[in-house]
């Protein structure tokens, strides 16, 4: 199988993307038939377009609403049943109690009212007698043909049965393999589907009902929520929305979605919830404000425009550096600051490398221009620090900040105004030659070709000067600048290094060697194999760590990349194929967008090419980083290795990745549960897996 064999073809998919209205803090919501929003307040009726406009608003304060066939919409305010038509009300009637609900069947309109049912019939302008209920007051109501049933206060679920009419409770019975029993536990929402089904929600999640004697239930259906959930509303396109404990969850498709707090909802505290008709829209009111939650059809290529117009605007600091976004207020991308980072050279090397794929893939000149000045911005930091081949972490100006707080690792500039971070990583080091590789390859002219390489040949120089080491100002070893035979190979301390700084020093040499021609690297990378058997080190550099670590993924993979790209001996890409697959099949659990498309790029077998795609497209549209609490949902699979490792339980899947945590490639996808605030991540963790993926063939929306 060839990499080509891996092509996706993205179609358009839905995007979904939250919208907040903090002002409005409803308790009953609905669409009526020409797609607009009512909203219940405490301070009156609002009629709003499906943006969250307001259009019309009426003194009226319902704790109902419900729309009618003839274009009404019926609000049912305390004890008192009003009809609104043509932005008229009249009154309807008063009842003795104050009305839960509002349902129809068969023509009839009836009302539940805290104490009893009350049916309506238009034909003969005439209500019924009231039917007294048990249990507690009537909370919710439904009804399908000839069949009613209610929900009390104390959550029995309640049918109405018997010539006699008569509310009968419905209790759990044993359990019967063949009729599966109803569910345990307080019944809270209900509604019927098109073909007679009875769906609730409760303490015990979501069940289905024949109203006979057949339930299904969590425990016989595995796609059924377990959170305990208390409103419950359709759309016609076969969406089951749920309002639970855990938040918004969708079911549709065979597929589950949850809009969790605080990535979707500002809490879970949820007081009213409908859906657009066409499943294109859910409003959820909090007491944080009205929520809603959208979807539209968009392709990749239209999302890689977004993320691109956003990191321009709002990522790009100094003189080209790509990074994330902090200090936000109340959420909003335009406030706050581009960071300046421990890695300001690694993050800004995944922009290089995304901006020289996509000028690869399609030529255009403003990727080049881009990629250039991310590329300009690397060189920057090996400028700066005045020590050949020791780049700097990050730079900072007058006014910056944290410029002139003192701190020893951020020495002053010989410009006598520039302040640069010391401490180099082998992290930061990789990054550059990967960045600078990249661009080196894909859209460097001969002039930035020789700068490129007389920059990293003064880092490989520097380090096989310094015995393997990259050292500081100081003239010590950085604490983890180390590459050296004797700590790889024979201390203890490194041994978890010992594979992927191995494969990071062969492939720096192999850079050099490349782009200048010369013997010294090529004879380099000759002793490391021979004398101190690095190539035996690197074939298996991940180690496996319960899936606690994710550093080294990036760095495995970014060498791994670099190494592809440069390498042209059958032997040495048969050891970079056998550590690659080594490597993702270990990670190949993620489904990260990036590690399969790398994988499938380099090796031509599958590498679950559309799971990278689903990734792409799930993405938040949103990049801003949010908290996310997902601990409490009951359809969680938890790990237990991480025990070895001192580090706590985590999921032994990773989640959606708009249900997760939003963070680059090195961050953990198998937590739960984020306190991520104020952040923005930069649009690179994007862009970069789309144009690779794009580049290489891999990913196909031309057709």
């Amino acid at each position: 199988m060839n990499a080509a064999q891996n092509r996706y073809h993205a179609a358009p998919f839905r995007q979904w993307e939250r919208t907040l209205l903090p002002d409005i803090t409803a308790r009953c919501l609905s669409y009526d038939g020409q797609g607009r929003l009512w909203a219940g307040t405490a301070d009156g009726t609002l009629l709003l377009n499906d943006e969250g406009k307001l259009l019309a608003r009426w003194d009226l304060r319902p704790q109902v609403l419900f729309p009618g066939k003839d274009g009404t919409m019926l609000l049912g305010c305390g004890a008192v049943l009003w009809s609104m038509e043509g932005g008229k009300s009249a009154e309807c009637r008063t009842f003795p109690e104050t009305i839960r609900a509002i349902a129809a069947r068969d023509g009839l309109l009836l009302v539940l009212t805290a104490k009893a049912l009350y049916r309506y019939d238009p034909n003969g302008d005439r209500w019924s007698d009231p039917l007294g209920l048990e249990g507690g007051e009537g909370t919710a109501l439904a009804a399908f043909g000839g069949k009613i049933f209610a929900v009390t206060s104390q959550g029995w679920l309640l049918s109405l049965a018997g010539k006699r009419e008569h509310w009968k409770p419905l209790r759990p019975g044993p359990a019967n393999p063949f009729c599966p029993a109803m569910p345990q536990g307080a019944f809270r929402a209900l509604r019927f589907d098109s073909l007679g089904h009875l769906w609730a929600g409760g303490a015990f999640g979501l069940a289905i009902f024949d109203t006979r004697s057949f339930w299904r239930i969590p425990d016989n259906t595995g796609l059924l929520p377990r959170e305990p959930a208390h409103l419950l509303t359709f759309d016609e396109s076969g969406g089951r929305w749920l309002a639970t404990d855990c938040g918004v969850i969708l079911l549709r498709d065979g597929e589950r979605r949850t809009f969790g707090a605080q990535r979707w909802l500002p809490s879970c505290e949820i007081t009213a919830l409908t859906a657009r008709p066409d499943g294109t829209a859910a409003w959820a009111a909090t007491p944080q404000g009205l929520v809603k939650l959208s979807c539209r059809e968009v392709t990749l290529r239209e999302k890689a425009a977004h993320f691109q117009r956003l990191a321009e605007r709002y990522f790009i600091r100094d003189v080209g550096f790509c990074m994330g976004r902090e200090d936000l207020q109340n959420d909003d991308i335009s406030t706050g600051h581009v960071e300046i980072s421990d890695n300001d050279g690694l993050w800004t090397a995944y922009y290089c490398v995304a901006q020289s794929c996509r000028f690869a893939a399609t030529g255009d000149e403003e990727a080049r221009t881009l990629a250039r000045r991310s590329m300009e911005a690397l060189l920057c930091l090996h400028k700066i620090t005045g020590l050949p081949g020791f780049p700097a972490r990050a730079i900072r100006h007058p006014g910056e900040k944290g410029y002139g707080n003192g701190d020893p690792e951020w020495p002053l500039a010989a410009d006598g105004v520039t302040e640069w971070k010391r401490e180099t990583s082998s992290d930061e080091v990789s990054g550059h030659f990967w960045g600078l590789t990249f661009y080196w390859l894909l859209c460097a002219d001969e002039d930035e070709k020789a700068k490129i390489a007389a920059a990293l040949q003064a880092v490989a120089d520097h380090i096989l000067e310094h015995g393997c080491t990259l050292c500081d100002i100081d003239g010590q070893p950085t604490t983890w600048g180390n590459w050296s035979p004797e700590a790889l190979n024979g201390d203890d301390t490194w041994s978890w290094e010992r594979g992927i700084n191995s494969f990071e020093l062969l492939c720096y040499c192999k850079a050099v060697a490349v782009m200048t021609g010369k013997t010294p690297y090529g004879e380099a990378i000759r002793v490391l194999t021979k004398e101190h058997h690095y190539w035996l080190n690197a074939l298996q550099h991940k180690m496996f760590d319960g899936h606690a670590s994710h550093i080294d993924d990036s760095l495995g993979f970014f060498t791994a990349m670099t190494y592809f790209e440069l390498e042209d001996d059958p032997d040495t890409l048969a050891l970079c194929q056998l550590a690659m697959e080594h490597h993702w099949q270990y990670e190949r659990i993620e489904a990260s967008p990036l590690w399969n498309l790398i994988y499938g790029a380099y090796t031509g077998r599958r590498c679950d090419v559309d799971a990278a795609v689903q990734g792409l497209q799930d993405m938040v549209w949103d990049p801003v980083c949010r908290p996310v609490q997902n601990t409490n949902r009951k359809d969680l699979v938890w790990d237990t290795e991480q025990a070895a490792w001192n580090e706590p339980p985590q999921l032994m899947r990773p989640l959606p990745y708009h249900e997760r945590d939003y963070h680059k490639f090195d961050g953990n996808p198998f937590r739960p549960d984020s306190n991520c605030h104020d952040w923005a991540e930069d649009p690179a963790n994007f862009l970069l897996p789309y144009w690779f993926g794009r580049w290489k063939g891999l990913i196909d929306e031309n057709s």
